[in-house]
């Protein structure tokens, strides 16, 4: 424990020290200052750090918030995708350094994080961007607080920026049918996979004949391809997967491959004229919408037919773990968190057997006169 002392100098001026012993057991004195009042928080400080082991250290220096934020880039950059990496750097440069400038990052305070969201609403920054922006300040913020930069998360008690849910677009299986059908033969199969086995669009790119198993029925996701970056491995665990395919699907890939030739396991699925991973640009704009239109069908997103998919599914009796898996979510909260409502049953079995329990002696409605 540390004790306080009055000492006099020769002036006759007084002022307080706190004595204690240091970790190594030494005897050691701190001058407080001229009022009791600052000894006493100086005691209390000291005893603190003696009994937290923290005694001695030298405290972390308190660097300027965008300094850190480079810092950050430069860790995560091999812990995440490339895609992923440029994606936290545009924020940072597009949204965070223009705010912050050159603040310590001991400044950033609940009230400041509170002024940014509402810089970010003036900028007339989409909810869901402005929601993504605060996602990654969060974690830049958590990753300062892990090194024990800052003791407290300013960004703790501000909540995130609200997002309506937008409904998703599914197409009906009449829909799907038209849309294959007004599909050229070198855009049908890709259209195909996208609908009966909910891969993404990066996953189909991505895709090679030695993913396809003929025999088993199931399409393995192994890889996922983006324009600016390449290949690469799925974004998460979940996300590498066996997706099982329909026979008819089996049968449309069956027939691509005799007819492209393609022999070596290695070889893209759906390459470009030479042989490459195709435009994502042209698949949409010169290829998926054309289709669309020709086949009367509303506009809607290439990701709506991974919706698609999961809809035909659960239509068709497949269980949410079930669907979860072929998806390549990471919980089954995240599948029921989208497709909840379009289980059926949800409600009908259970208020069937309540009405199978009490019809009985509550259904007493009187016949209409």
């Amino acid at each position: 424990m540390a004790s306080i002392y009055k000492r006099y100098r020769k002036d006759g001026t007084a002022r307080y020290v706190v004595r204690f012993n240091d970790p190594y057991g030494n005897r050691t004195e701190k001058i407080a200052g001229s009022t009791k009042k600052a000894a006493e928080s100086l005691k209390i400080s000291i005893e603190r750090e003696l009994a937290a082991g923290t005694y001695g250290q030298k405290a972390p220096e308190d660097p300027i918030f965008m300094e850190f934020c480079e810092d950050f880039l430069k860790a995560k950059k091999s812990q995440v995708k490339p895609s992923t990496h440029e994606d936290y750097k545009q924020v940072v440069e597009n949204h965070i350094k223009p705010f912050f400038k050159k603040k310590r990052i001991s400044a950033i305070t609940p009230i400041l994080v509170q002024n940014f969201l509402s810089y970010l609403e003036e900028k007339n920054i989409s909810p869901g961007t402005r929601r993504k922006i605060y996602r990654y300040l969060k974690v830049i913020i958590h990753h300062a607080q892990t090194l024990e930069i800052i003791a407290r998360d300013p960004t703790m008690s501000i909540r995130s920026p609200r997002v309506e849910k937008k409904e998703m677009a599914c197409l009906t299986p009449d829909e799907v049918s038209r849309l294959l059908e007004a599909a050229d033969d070198y855009l049908m199969p890709l259209l195909a996979v996208a609908c009966f086995a909910g891969l993404r669009q990066g996953e189909i790119l991505g895709l090679k004949w030695g993913d396809v198993d003929f025999t088993h029925g199931n399409i393995r996701v192994v890889r996922t391809y983006d324009q600016d970056f390449g290949f690469s491995e799925p974004k998460s665990k979940s996300s590498r997967r066996a997706v099982p395919i329909p026979q008819f699907l089996v049968c449309i890939l069956k027939r691509l491959h005799e007819k492209e030739e393609a022999q070596e396991s290695d070889e893209l699925v759906f390459p470009n004229s030479v042989g490459k991973p195709r435009d994502r640009r042209n698949l949409i704009t010169r290829g998926f919408e054309n289709a669309l239109t020709d086949a009367g069908i509303r506009r809607i997103r290439f990701h709506d037919l991974r919706h698609t998919y999961a809809s035909l599914c659960i239509a068709a009796g497949m269980d949410p773990k079930a669907l979860q898996r072929a998806m390549g979510h990471a919980s089954i909260s995240m599948t029921m968190d989208t497709y909840a409502h379009l289980f059926p049953g949800s409600y009908e079995r259970p208020l069937a057997r309540l009405e199978g329990m009490f019809s009985s002696q509550f259904n007493d409605d009187p016949s209409p006169e």
